[in-house]
């Protein structure tokens, strides 16, 4: 045994080694990457599925459809980011120091007044587009599609637990 003798990697060895590192560090990553394409294309089929849902309910006209995908599609997405900020900042409230505690019900209390400007901003753009009558309409089949996918995934969760 040669304890106080190092060996010396030959130059092939090392160059494999380097190669192998750099392959993991490209392959690691999108990998990682990859486990958030089901979620995103999971979320881009609900989004189509609700429109599909919606636009059943309204039956707008061609000039009417053109005028509010636009519009709704933007409230959307303003509204998603909102709800990911929210999201974001959910903590446990039981590790939260009172002062912890203020600033998550203020900045609570902030999106929730962006989330109401935000609706009366959409709300004012689509009465110039489309009647009264079919904005409750539209207020209703939201709240519809939300209890289908809710209870889809409750009913999945029940099925995956075996109850």
């Amino acid at each position: 045994m040669n304890f106080g003798v190092m060996k010396v990697r030959k130059p092939e060895t090392m160059n494999n080694t380097i190669k192998f590192i750099l392959f993991l560090s490209f392959v690691f990553p999108l990998t990682m990457m990859s486990q958030d394409k089901p979620r995103k294309r999971s979320r881009e089929r609900i989004v189509q599925l609700r429109k599909k849902f919606l636009a059943e309910g309204l039956e707008l006209t061609q000039i009417q459809e053109e005028r509010f995908w636009p519009i709704y599609d933007e409230y959307q997405v303003e509204m998603d980011s909102l709800k990911e900020i929210q999201r974001s900042k959910r903590r446990n409230p039981t590790s939260l120091s009172n002062q912890e505690a203020k600033e998550v019900l203020t900045q609570f209390v902030k999106n929730r007044e962006l989330e109401m400007q935000l609706h009366i901003e959409f709300y004012r753009a689509i009465e110039e587009i489309i009647p009264a009558r079919q904005i409750l309409i539209l207020n209703s089949r939201e709240r519809l599609f939300h209890k289908k996918v809710f209870d889809k995934v409750r009913a999945r969760r029940q099925f995956r637990r075996g109850d």
